[in-house]
């Protein structure tokens, strides 16, 4: 709910409760006006999604000249946006990828299935990492941070890396989309930034000095609906929702919720407004309908990291301490400079 004196964007969903957030004479807010700045062209522009569709391809070409077993390494999950990239890399642009899936032990079976089928299809090769991530860890982090999913993140990220490192494979291909995907505000990754060491530090090196890293939906068109009715068809699959290939992806939405008082599904929302894939009013309405929603499975949750509804009352209070120091000054920086970067 919005409160009488708070500020709300004229174009998106976000109001003056996203940390660092300013707006304009218009009321436009920050965060859209960096998307504009950003993507503007891509969205507004007729032509202009064309050549990004040649520069990837000119990226995948000449990943494709090198004389290495593997063209490239695709980090896949077996959600729909890294099916949908094994399936561009090897059926449209002929690429022979080396496919990464690192599970931290949430990763859902039915994603695990799906992205067996794909694969097994493709011909493709596969290695599958399931890393040794005690509880505790995650625990400390919920308790420390009020979220866990940082643990997961850069598991991901220093595996990928080092298996790409290890195969000589010069490109990564990644998911994530700058331009799609819900970015949540910086104090939530805070003490991973503050954490570079040991092998995050190596991963740091790998993506400076040895290889390339994309985003693969920055380049082309991104339907999902369309992607998702496609990959169905032809797999044979079902794909569930959006995120459902992480077990805990609910309770890692409801913590946001708690101390934001928003989580991934305004976020997901304001992209879709930005996208021009959905008018503002239509957004509210289903926004309105599941933001804040408690986990069916709580109980499940709470036992499995070992906490209980105090706890997590506590962390996000203290979470949101975080918000408002001069770390986070400097984390708006940095995630002023990312979504200016394109790589």
């Amino acid at each position: 709910m919005h409160s009488a004196d708070m500020k709300i964007c004229s174009r998106c969903l976000l109001d003056s409760r996203f940390p660092g957030i300013k707006f304009n004479r218009d009321n436009l807010c920050s965060e859209c006006v960096k998307f504009e700045r950003m993507w503007g062209r891509q969205i507004n522009e007729p032509g202009y999604l064309e050549k990004t569709r040649l520069k990837l391809k000119k990226i995948l070409m000449n990943s494709k000249k090198s004389r290495n077993k593997f063209d490239c390494a695709i980090a896949a999950s077996g959600g729909l946006d890294s099916l949908r990239i094994i399936d561009l890399i090897k059926s449209e642009y002929g690429l022979n990828p080396l496919v990464v899936t690192v599970d931290n032990a949430f990763l859902n079976p039915q994603a695990k299935n799906n992205l067996s089928k794909v694969v097994s299809q493709l011909g493709i090769e596969r290695v599958y990492c399931n890393p040794d991530i005690p509880k505790s860890l995650y625990r400390n982090f919920l308790l420390k941070t009020g979220v866990f999913c940082n643990v997961c993140v850069y598991r991901i990220l220093i595996n990928v890396a080092k298996i790409a490192y290890e195969n000589n494979i010069k490109l990564v291909v990644f998911g994530m989309s700058k331009r799609q995907d819900a970015f949540l505000p910086y104090g939530t990754n805070v003490f991973t930034f503050l954490s570079l060491k040991d092998k995050s530090l190596s991963l740091l090196l790998f993506y400076v000095f040895f290889g390339k890293v994309i985003n693969l939906p920055d380049y082309v068109e991104w339907d999902t609906a369309k992607i998702r009715k496609d990959l169905e068809k032809k797999y044979s699959i079902t794909l569930g929702e959006e995120h459902s290939d992480c077990l805990m992806h609910d309770f890692a939405k409801w913590l946001v919720y708690k101390r934001y008082g928003f989580s991934q599904v305004t976020l997901k929302y304001c992209q879709l407004i930005r996208n021009h894939r959905i008018t503002r009013s239509r957004a509210q309405e289903e926004v309105n309908k599941i933001e804040g929603q408690e986990p069916k499975d709580l109980e499940y949750f709470l036992k499995y990291f070992d906490v209980r509804q105090e706890d997590i009352d506590s962390s996000i209070k203290n979470a949101k301490k975080l918000d408002a120091r001069l770390v986070n000054r400097v984390g708006q920086f940095m995630r002023q400079l990312y979504f200016q970067v394109k790589i």
